[in-house]
């Protein structure tokens, strides 16, 4: 079916009977997966957690795919989570969520493909463990970054897994207690985002960071990207050893200028399309 952007929208069942959907887009070498969540303003529900899941492991083996790009609709990018079971009490389906978005975020990290977040607006909660995953982010200069959990008598549990290693403990305590929002130039300053731009800038910005990115050896990118989601997790001595090994990996693949990479199949994509995922 077709709704009022043009795009083609696939609807399927999901057994937790709420409508998921992520917008996929191919712009060049990057595919753009686009929350749209309307009935939620982006809340992340289970469903969608399970249909972003899979769109970032399609999205990952498409040959022509070199970037990803997460982002959200309607100047929204992602406020937060729509835990499923938390008004009945169900405690299985809080259980679900839960795996569903951890799964979500450990999928993320095992990509070898950048991914970028374009952050269009609120980025609060669930949202931030979106931003803590992705390698690089742009956000608009009206967006608003935090943890208003403990202002709904809650607690970031599971965003604190991404934020650990995002912030220091003292200004994350700080977040998590009070539930104040930062603004997109403090968010700059602290090392959470890469640039700030106008909001009719930032697609464009996302585009160019793309195209840059699809110039380099996807081998050394997929190999790097690896090798830092391993070293994270280590012990200094483990990382430094994990490091030559990562070195020695790489360099067994010539990546010189007659690699398969040169001329990469990101140039002959066809041009933009766009689809919604239901689920």
């Amino acid at each position: 079916m077709d709704d009022d952007t043009g795009t083609t929208a696939r609807l399927t069942t999901e057994s937790t009977s709420q409508r998921a959907r992520v917008m996929v887009e191919h712009r060049g070498p990057a595919t753009w997966l686009r929350i749209a969540e309307r009935d939620q303003d982006n809340r992340l529900s289970r469903a969608t957690l399970d249909t972003l899941h899979d769109e970032l492991v399609t999205s990952a083996s498409d040959d022509y795919c070199r970037v990803i790009v997460l982002t959200g609709r309607d100047r929204v990018f992602c406020p937060g989570g729509m835990i499923d079971g938390l008004s009945d009490g169900v405690i299985a389906s809080q259980e679900a969520f839960a795996a569903s978005f951890l799964r979500l975020l450990g999928t993320i990290d095992t990509l070898e493909v950048p991914v970028i977040a374009a952050i269009n607006g609120p980025c609060h909660a669930a949202g931030m463990s979106l931003l803590h995953t992705s390698d690089l982010a742009v956000a608009v200069d009206t967006a608003t970054f935090g943890y208003p959990e403990i202002k709904a008598g809650l607690f970031p549990m599971l965003a604190m897994a991404a934020a650990e290693h995002a912030l220091p403990r003292k200004l994350l305590f700080d977040l998590w207690y009070s539930g104040r929002l930062l603004g997109a130039p403090e968010a700059l300053e602290l090392g959470l985002l890469n640039e700030v731009v106008s909001e009719d800038e930032l697609d464009a910005r996302i585009d160019g960071i793309a195209v840059e990115l699809a110039g380099r050896s996807p081998i050394a990118l997929a190999h790097g990207r690896r090798a830092y989601h391993a070293i994270r997790r280590m012990t200094p001595d483990a990382a430094a050893r994990h490091s030559g090994s990562a070195l020695l990996a790489l360099l067994a693949h010539s990546v010189g200028e007659d690699s398969p990479w040169a001329g990469t199949a990101a140039e002959s994509r066809p041009g933009p399309t766009g689809q919604e995922v239901s689920g």
